[in-house]
């Protein structure tokens, strides 16, 4: 019967060899075995798994574990399983048959503290080739393996504790808030603090410092003495160079406003004409204030007959705004006209017809008029055109045709 090929111990056949195999297939299957064995427990340079039974040594630290058979030294991976008969109260020694004693040690190579090991509790070490390393000894070795802080064995109590965080200083361990909150700084480093009036202070090596400061947030230039030195964004600086001072704007274009309010006078032309706040305006071009050049050049309004360019007389409305000025004016019973200071005379009209002032031009003949409502007849000579001109009443009718 053919031999099994494997190196697993599932592929390995216990019908094999049956009754019937040659003796010579006897090797084979030893051969078989020892390869299997070694491909299943690789790695291991001597003993595997011992179980031995425990006594106290020369202290309670002392561990002493017979098994037998007893092995012939120490080799690295060895597991070793036994039940304690007491408690370690600090660091402790194991010491298997006739071999050395070693140290027990914490997975991560410490020595254990006290009650890592309890009575009646199986234990499980595996040895590094130096030490044993305790696997197992009671829950408490768990937690030394977690918690590397090496709390006392007592911890505080958790009642009236809730939020807080479990801290020690190094020597006794204490419940805090998460942030703790004091008056005075520690004068030793406790983690993170809150100092009242002060804000989140962290430990700087000597001293505890503040941990957000006005640098640190991109304001170091921010004081209480002098505004120019305290920092904006280039954005709002920028924006600001574009605004107009409260005192002495200067503007560099036109403004365009639905409507300017004023306190005091408006100037214009480098302060060459002025709005005054009384409505008056000042300027070169009258003089002084428009008021004065009113009341001096057309003094009350020119319904009151009063001289604008000085007519005959010393009053009159002026007809004209260059040359001679012609005016006229009435003397309670007819209109006069007069160039510049010079009386002209009457005006001849319906209410003052053929008045006595008149003087004869010539060339057409007078007819008074008739009592008894005949009209007044006139003939003036018209040497242009040869003719003779007919007046009745003071209305020039047309040329009289002679035959």
């Amino acid at each position: 019967m053919a031999v099994e090929n494997t190196t697993k111990i599932n592929g390995l056949d216990p019908t094999k060899p049956d009754g019937s195999s040659p003796k010579s297939e006897g090797d084979d299957h030893l051969r078989l075995l020892k390869n299997v064995l070694q491909h299943c427990f690789g790695g291991f340079a001597a003993e595997v798994l011992l179980a031995g039974t425990e006594a106290q040594g020369a202290t309670a630290n002392d561990y002493v574990v017979t098994v037998d058979p007893a092995p012939t030294a120490y080799a690295a991976n060895t597991v070793l399983v036994f039940k304690a008969t007491h408690a370690n109260t600090g660091a402790a020694t194991l010491k298997v048959g006739s071999l050395a004693a070693v140290s027990i040690v914490n997975p991560e190579g410490t020595p254990i503290r006290a009650n890592a090991i309890v009575a009646d509790c199986m234990t499980m070490v595996i040895c590094d080739g130096t030490n044993f390393r305790l696997l197992a000894g009671n829950s408490q070795a768990i937690y030394d393996y977690v918690d590397q802080a090496q709390f006392q064995s007592s911890l505080p109590g958790q009642a009236s504790q809730a939020g807080k965080f479990l801290t020690t200083n190094g020597t006794t361990a204490s419940w805090q808030p998460a942030l703790p909150i004091y008056n005075a700084a520690p004068t030793s480093n406790i983690g993170p603090i809150y100092r009242g009036g002060v804000g989140p202070q962290e430990w700087n090596g000597s001293a505890y410092a503040a941990v957000i400061t006005k640098a640190s947030i991109g304001l170091g230039n921010v004081d209480n003495t002098s505004d120019a030195n305290k920092g904006i964004s280039t954005a709002t600086q920028t924006a600001l160079n574009a605004k107009a001072n409260l005192a002495s704007a200067a503007f560099s274009g036109p403004i365009t406003a639905p409507s300017i309010v004023s306190t005091g006078n408006i100037s214009s032309g480098s302060g060459s004409a002025t709005l005054t706040t009384s409505g008056d305006l000042i300027g070169g071009t009258w003089g002084g204030t428009l008021s004065s050049y009113f009341a001096n050049v057309i003094t009350p309004s020119i319904s009151s007959k009063v001289s604008i360019r000085g007519g005959f007389g010393g009053s009159g409305y002026v007809l004209n705004n260059s040359g001679n000025a012609v005016s006229m004016a009435w003397d309670g019973s007819r209109v006069n006209l007069g160039v510049d200071s010079t009386s002209m005379g009457a005006v001849w009209t319906s209410g003052n017809f053929d008045p006595s002032s008149k003087q004869a031009a010539g060339n057409y003949p007078i007819v008074t008029a008739a009592s008894g409502g005949i009209p007044a007849l006139q003939f003036r000579w018209d040497p242009g055109a040869g003719r003779m001109r007919m007046v009745v009443n003071g209305v020039d009718i047309g040329y009289i045709q002679v035959a």
